[in-house]
């Protein structure tokens, strides 16, 4: 499955306009038109792959006393990167159907679905934090949406560490 561009650019406006900074959910993703990793010709990596389930990510959901686990690279299907966007450079995931149950099943009984204020999410790779998000409403609306299909855009200021993650988290 490759992620369209529509459906990228879909998923960043739809709820990058609301509010959210940084974990944005894409609404749609192609059947795929390739497979193994390709390069874009400025020589980004843009393949899907498969996710190397053995890789040491983790995303918790805190709220300053108590801290959850939402998913691991043991959660993941596919990943996509990195794709450069605006200054930004954007990590694609997907969450497996179990992973993303237990995602929504983590933002709800966390109280996170009712007050997703003091809550916050940490992606770490290998212990060092990559990315931290505040949860808005509008974010956490459409990430627990049913339809929702669990695909994430993970955008990074600094490519090196978009680089890092993307190759921490595609197999080989």
């Amino acid at each position: 499955m490759e992620l369209s561009r529509r459906g990228m650019v879909g998923g960043l406006v739809a709820i990058g306009a609301a509010g959210a900074v940084g974990f944005v959910g894409a609404s749609a993703v192609d059947e795929p038109a390739r497979s193994g990793t390709d390069e874009d010709p400025d020589g980004s990596n843009t393949g899907y792959v498969e996710a190397d389930h053995s890789a040491p990510f983790m995303a918790r959901l805190l709220d300053g006393t108590d801290e959850h686990d939402l998913f691991t690279a043991e959660d993941l299907v596919p990943v996509e990167g990195v794709h450069p966007d605006d200054g930004e450079h954007l990590v694609v995931i997907e969450l497996s159907d179990a992973g993303r149950k237990r995602f929504q099943e983590t933002l709800e009984s966390a109280g996170a679905a009712a007050d997703p204020d003091p809550f916050e999410i940490v992606m770490a790779l290998d212990g060092a934090t990559v990315r931290e998000v505040d949860l808005d409403e509008a974010t956490v609306d459409a990430l627990a949406d049913d339809g929702w299909e669990g695909v994430v855009t993970l955008p990074f200021d600094d490519e090196a560490v978009a680089e890092d993650v993307y190759e921490a988290l595609a197999a080989e």
